[in-house]
């Protein structure tokens, strides 16, 4: 099954039920039954569409001969994966990126039949006019944040803060685990995923704590299956931390979803309390 075919559906499936992009990308993923490889560029390529919609529409408008609204929300989706992985994916051609969603077109748009050539003629413009383009002026199209939350954003942290808060949130996060230290040590776990093929570093200020780099689905791990880590950003770990909750105590996680703050209040309580 294609990486892209999985983002895709993803995609459709955001803007049609809305879905929980997360949530729905990794039930497609288990779908598909892709490897880690592919999940890796699945996740991606969805993530990438969905945190830069406003900036590929802004390129989409100059590429069209109609307007963007006109499109069929499919086509427009088909047209942002092949936008993103032209204009911010060095490492995939630009020749692959035009005929798999020329593909997908034919297959997810067959009732519109000029539909594999609209996206055939419009990638291969982009490719055409990659760094000749006008580039987007306002921090809404550049970031694709809705221009309500600049101007709330802006009045709390101001003018200078402001542009590169946008560019951070913006940004292709690390992917970040806890390890459990119930049951294994750092360094042993460190051992393990490299034995798995998995690239690890230790994080640079939160303990036991690692940052993974091409984990693809990291619930196809054997060391995530054994419960040797789980995924958490170290900020949420470090308010369990600056609780200093004691071993033995009593906690009630007041906003407890997925519970991940609760799986680091009774790591650091030893696995003494409730």
């Amino acid at each position: 099954m294609s990486a892209r075919k999985t983002a895709l559906d993803a995609l459709i499936a955001c803007r049609q039920q809305a879905a929980w992009s997360n949530g729905v990308l990794k039930d497609y993923i288990a779908r598909d039954r892709l490897d880690r490889r592919d999940a890796a560029l699945a996740t991606r390529l969805c993530y990438g569409v969905l945190q830069n919609r406003s900036m590929l529409d802004f390129f989409l408008a100059q590429l069209l001969t109609g307007k963007v609204k006109d499109l069929h929300p499919v086509i427009r989706d088909i047209l942002h994966l092949g936008l993103y992985q032209i204009y911010e994916l060095d490492k995939i051609p630009d020749s692959a990126a035009v005929n798999e969603s020329v593909t997908m077109a034919k297959k997810y748009c067959r009732w519109q039949r000029s539909a594999p050539g609209l996206v055939n003629a419009v990638l291969r413009s982009a490719i055409r006019t990659k760094g000749e383009l006008k580039q987007p002026v306002s921090l809404a199209e550049r970031y694709s944040h809705p221009q309500k939350l600049i101007d709330l954003l802006k009045a709390y942290v101001g003018e200078e803060k402001l542009e590169p808060m946008l560019a951070a949130n913006n940004g292709t996060p690390r992917t970040v685990i806890q390890v459990n230290t119930l049951r294994i040590t750092t360094e042993d776990l460190l051992k393990e995923l490299e034995r798995e093929g998995v690239p690890a570093s230790r994080h640079d200020w939160m303990p036991d704590c690692l940052v993974l780099t091409n984990t693809g689905s990291l619930e196809q791990l054997p060391s995530f299956k054994e419960g040797l880590f789980y995924v958490q950003d170290p900020a949420a770990k470090l308010s369990v931390l600056c609780a200093q909750i004691p071993a033995g105590s009593r906690v009630l996680d007041c906003c407890a979803a997925p519970g991940g703050k609760s799986f680091a209040a009774a790591i650091a309580m030893n696995g003494e309390g409730t």
